[in-house]
C-alpha cells in the first residue's frame, strides 16, 4: 500500500496542499497489480543516473556504505543522487561509525532493482564490488572474505571466488565454526568442478571438502582417494604421504569405516614415503596411528614401540600439539599393558598440553582417560572429564563430540544407572550409531530385559 501511494504521488494523481488531495480521476490512473510491479514502475521512472546508482547499490546488498557505492559507481555526485533516492524513499541513511551507511527501505526494493539488471552487467558490477572491497578494506580483509566470495562467485572471476571461499573456510575453522568452514569448502569445490582447472588445485579442494560427519563417511573417503590418485600421478610425495596418513586415521578410527587391513596398507605406503625423510608432523601421526592399530590387534609390545617412536619424533619437532598427540597413544598403550597409574599420568599430561593450545586432540585424551577412569570404578570423575571437554568451544561443532564424547558419557551414565541422562543423550544424538547402541543396551539392562541388552551389545561387537 505504501508503494502504491508513493506511485500515485509520483504520477500526480495525489498532491499535497496542506492536505492530501486527489488531482486526477482514478479512471485515468493505472495502478500495477503487484507490489513488485509497482516498485519496478517507480524505478523505471527514475532519472538514468538515479536508476544506475540504485541498481549498483542493489548489487552491493541491502545495506551499503557511501564509500563503497561511490567507489563502484565511479561518479562524482553520489551524495546528491543518494539524497534524491532518500527523498523518494527508496533508501535511507542509518547511523554508523566512521563511514556514512545506507539501507534499502524494503528488502523487496533491493530485489526488484537487482533483478532488473541485465545478467552480463550484473557480473561486471559484482566484480567491481569485489575489487572495490579488496582496495578499500585491505587492512581488514579477513572480515570480508565471505562478502568477497559472494561477489566474485556472481562475477566471471571464479578463480577469486574459490580463493576467498577457501580463505573464509580456513578462517572459520580457526575459530572452530566448523559447519561454516565446511560450507565454504564445499562451495569452493562445486564452483571449481563447474569451471574446471588445475589438477593440483582440484586435489587440494577435494581434501578440504572431505568432511567427517555422520552420514558423509563414504563421500569423505571417495574424495580423499580421488585426491590421492592425482597426487600419486603427479609424483607429489609429501602430499601423497599426508593422504595415506589421513586414510590410515579414517580406517583405524571412523566408526562406520573401520578396516584394519586397509589401515595397515596405508601405513606401509606412507612409511615408505616418509621414513627416509627428516622428522615431521606426518611421521608423528604415522607412528601414533600405527600404535593404535597394534592396540586393536592386541599387539601391545609393537604398539608401545610405535608410541615411543612417535613421542621421540614429537619432541624432536618441539611441537606441543604433536607431543600431546603422541602422549595420548602412549598412555593408551601403557593402559593396555596393565600399567594403569603411568597410563593415566600420560593421558592427563596429553590433555593438559592439548587444552593449553586449544587443540582438538584433547578429545582423544579425554575419551581414553574416561575409559581408564571407568575401568578404575570412578565413573563420576569420568563424567567430569567428558563434561569439561564437551564444554570447550572448540568442540561445539566438532564431529568427535557426537561420535565419541557423548557416547562415552552415555556409557558412564549407563553404568551408574542414570537412565534420564542416557535417554537425553540418545534423543539429542540419534545419528550416532555408537550412542544408539549404548543407549539401547543400558535401557534394556536396567529394565531387566537382558535378551534385548545382549542383542544390543552383540550389535556393537
Amino acid at each position: 500500500m505504501e508503494e502504491i501511494v508513493q506511485t500515485l504521488f509520483e504520477e500526480r494523481a495525489l498532491v499535497r496542499n496542506g492536505t492530501v488531495m486527489l488531482a486526477k480521476s482514478m479512471s485515468e490512473v493505472k495502478v500495477p497489480a503487484t507490489v513488485q510491479a509497482v516498485l519496478s514502475s517507480r524505478i523505471d521512472r527514475l532519472a538514468p543516473a538515479e536508476k544506475d546508482l540504485l541498481q549498483t547499490a542493489a548489487v552491493i546488498g541491502k545495506e551499503f556504505s557511501l564509500r563503497l557505492v561511490a567507489e563502484v559507481a565511479g561518479i562524482s555526485d553520489v551524495e546528491r543522487i543518494l539524497a534524491d533516492l532518500q527523498t523518494a524513499e527508496f533508501v535511507y541513511e542509518q547511523p554508523a561509525e566512521g563511514d556514512v551507511e545506507y539501507t534499502f527501505k524494503h528488502a523487496l526494493t533491493q530485489q526488484v532493482a537487482y533483478e532488473a539488471i541485465l545478467h552480463e552487467r550484473r557480473k561486471v558490477l559484482h566484480e567491481r564490488v569485489g575489487t572495490a572491497i579488496e582496495r578499500l578494506d585491505a587492512d581488514r580483509i579477513e572480515e570480508r572474505y565471505r562478502d568477497l566470495a559472494r561477489h566474485f562467485a556472481k562475477s566471471a572471476n571464479s578463480t577469486k571466488a574459490i580463493e576467498y571461499l577457501v580463505r573464509a573456510g580456513d578462517a572459520a575453522a580457526a575459530k572452530f565454526a566448523l559447519r561454516e568452514a565446511e560450507s565454504c569448502w564445499e562451495d569452493a569445490l562445486h564452483l571449481f568442478e563447474a569451471e574446471g582447472g588445475d589438477a593440483v588445485r582440484h586435489a587440494d579442494l577435494l581434501v578440504r571438502a572431505a568432511i567427517s560427519r555422520p552420514g558423509r563417511e563414504a563421500q569423505m573417503v571417495e574424495r580423499l582417494e580421488q585426491a590421492l590418485a592425482i597426487y600419486e600421478k603427479l609424483e607429489m610425495g609429501a602430499k601423497t604421504a599426508d593422504l595415506h596418513v589421513r586414510l590410515l586415521v579414517i580406517f583405524n578410527n571412523v566408526e562406520r569405516l573401520i578396516d584394519l587391513d586397509r589401515a595397515e596398507s596405508h601405513f606401509h605406503q606412507a612409511e615408505a614415503l616418509l621414513v627416509g625423510l627428516s622428522a615431521s608432523e606426518p611421521l608423528v601421526s604415522l607412528y601414533e596411528q600405527w600404535a593404535w592399530l597394534c592396540i586393536w590387534k592386541a599387539q601391545i609390545r609393537q604398539a608401545l614401540e610405535a608410541a615411543e617412536r612417535s613421542v621421540d619424533i614429537a619432541h624432536q619437532l618441539n611441537s606441543t600439539s604433536m607431543v600431546a598427540l603422541a602422549g595420548v597413544v602412549k598412555g593408551a598403550c601403557l593402559w593396555s599393558s596393565g600399567r594403569f597409574t603411568e597410563a593415566f599420568e600420560w593421558l592427563e599430561r596429553g590433555w593438559q598440553e592439548a587444552d593449553a593450545i586449544d587443540d582438538s586432540r584433547s578429545a582423544v585424551a579425554t575419551v581414553n582417560a574416561a575409559f581408564d577412569l571407568m575401568n578404575m570404578g570412578d565413573h563420576k570423575e569420568a563424567v567430569r572429564w567428558l563434561a569439561r571437554e564437551i564444554s570447550r568451544p572448540r568442540n561445539a561443532e566438532a564431529s568427535v563430540t557426537e561420535v565419541l564424547l557423548y557416547p562415552m558419557q552415555m556409557l558412564a551414565f549407563g553404568d551408574m544407572g542414570e537412565l534420564g541422562d542416557v535417554r537425553r543423550i540418545l534423543t539429542e544424538f540419534s545419528n550416532s550409531q555408537l550412542a544408539i547402541t549404548f543407549g539401547r543396551f543400558w535401557i534394556a539392562y536396567w529394565d531387566g530385559k537382558l535378551e534385548e541388552a545382549e542383542a544390543a551389545l552383540s550389535a556393537l561387537i
